[in-house]
């Protein structure tokens, strides 16, 4: 028997009916491409989930819905057809779709930056810092039997979809105009099968119009499991994965408190999303010049200032914590390598190099991300698009190491860490 769903979504825009205008104007003669052979996930990349979050059987391609994150394409679009048929477990639930999207998530978002496809009460919407105009959105959406038909147009940012043949949201202005098509775990169980495109006619994209691209990325968290890293007995219940985020509560048993991998790492780049999840407190920080060196007063004594303190973290470096990248919001701000900055027996030149040169932490409560590139013995410091530490040198610096989250001095020190990837350049 078949059964027929009607979802009364909440209208947006308007509430009538519409034909899809795009796919008349732009089918082509070319060969639509399958983007899923029905045996494996050739073609896609697992971005930021657990490697049973996507399983293939029966020629379909079944999400479980957690936990949160993504699923790509390895290849960018721009102009294309996109018609693939899905089915969700409780009958009622549509497609989770990213298009025009960034290969890694946003900063504290376990999404990329792109365009969202419409879900029950909203039509496309945009993420991460993407932007789109939406124009429709159809109330009534009519699902039938256990299969659905999902088509997305995508033609010089103007985006088109339709369900079962009948158009559900429209949007123009897209931005990006040229990205990685991507299904999203959300909670839903849901299946997709004949998933293909239609490449149409490029208009040239310009740089800023592309979505970054990010091959060679590898996560040390894939959401639920903590099995990239040493959870020593005292860590549990402390040390916790919670979704897409792993949650800290800056009370581990262990005597070396900090979360240290199980791989080491000679040279590479990282990326992680921190904040700091306890309330502030106001308490003195030192001053510290752009020479590492701290400030004193006329009678010698440390300079000081009152900041809002709301905790320590950071992330050691090839296995020791001399080489740890400091976050936390200090007077000269995050990114320092603390260990060889107050370090007397070094070169003056070393220490202002491990100086932060500008403060570019987020506010309390907000993610901050850092990108750290560790080549031999040098190392340079992004902090949300800032450089705060350019190619210092790092004297004596072991060859290769684990790396570390960071709590060893501190109590009530809670922080979270998402978004953990490496991208190993030796």
């Amino acid at each position: 028997m078949k059964t027929t769903f009607i979802l009364s979504v909440a209208t947006a825009l308007t509430s009538v009916a519409f034909t899809p205008a795009l796919a008349g104007q732009l089918r082509t003669n070319t060969k639509s491409e399958g983007l899923f052979n029905g045996r494996n996930l050739a073609g896609w990349t697992n971005v930021n989930t657990a490697r049973d979050t996507w399983v293939v059987k029966e020629h379909a391609l079944y999400c479980s819905g957690s936990p949160t994150g993504y699923l790509r394409t390895d290849e960018m679009y721009e102009n294309y057809i996109l018609d693939f048929e899905w089915f969700s477990v409780n009958g009622r639930d549509l497609p989770e779709l990213f298009i025009h999207s960034d290969a890694l998530p946003a900063v504290g978002s376990p999404f990329p930056r792109g365009i969202k496809g419409p879900a029950l009460g909203a039509g496309l919407a945009a993420t991460g810092g993407a932007s789109i105009k939406p124009r429709r959105f159809a109330g009534n959406i009519i699902l039938g039997g256990l299969w659905n038909s999902y088509r997305l147009e995508s033609l010089g940012g103007t985006i088109v979809v339709s369900v079962n043949g009948k158009e559900i949201a429209r949007g123009t202005a897209a931005m990006p105009r040229k990205g990685h098509i991507a299904f999203a775990a959300t909670g839903p169980t849901i299946a997709y099968r004949n998933i293909k495109v239609d490449r149409l006619p490029t208009h040239h994209p310009t740089a800023n119009q592309v979505a970054a691209a990010g091959t060679g990325w590898t996560t040390l968290f894939s959401g639920e499991q903590l099995d990239h890293w040493e959870l020593k007995p005292g860590h549990r219940g402390h040390w916790v994965a919670r979704d897409w985020l792993i949650d800290y509560d800056g009370k581990s048993e262990e005597k070396d408190k900090c979360l240290w991998s199980k791989t080491s790492f000679m040279d590479f780049m990282l990326i992680a999303d921190v904040r700091f999840t306890r309330e502030p407190e106001t308490m003195p920080a030192p001053v510290i010049l752009p020479s590492g060196e701290p400030a004193l007063n006329e009678d010698g004594s440390a300079k000081t200032v009152d900041l809002p303190y709301f905790g320590d973290t950071g992330i050691y470096l090839r296995g020791h914590s001399k080489n740890q990248i400091n976050i936390g919001n200090r007077y000269i701000g995050s990114g320092e390598i603390y260990g060889y900055r107050v370090d007397r027996n070094l070169p003056a030149e070393v220490r202002a190099g491990v100086t932060p040169t500008v403060k570019a932490d987020k506010p309390v409560g907000e993610w901050n991300r850092f990108i750290i590139t560790m080549v031999g013995d040098r190392i340079t410091v992004e902090l949300n698009g800032q450089v705060v530490i350019d190619q210092a040198v790092l004297p004596g610096i072991a060859p290769a190491g684990p790396i570390a989250l960071q709590d060893d001095h501190w109590n009530d020190n809670r922080f979270q860490f998402a978004n953990v990837f490496i991208k190993p350049l030796d």
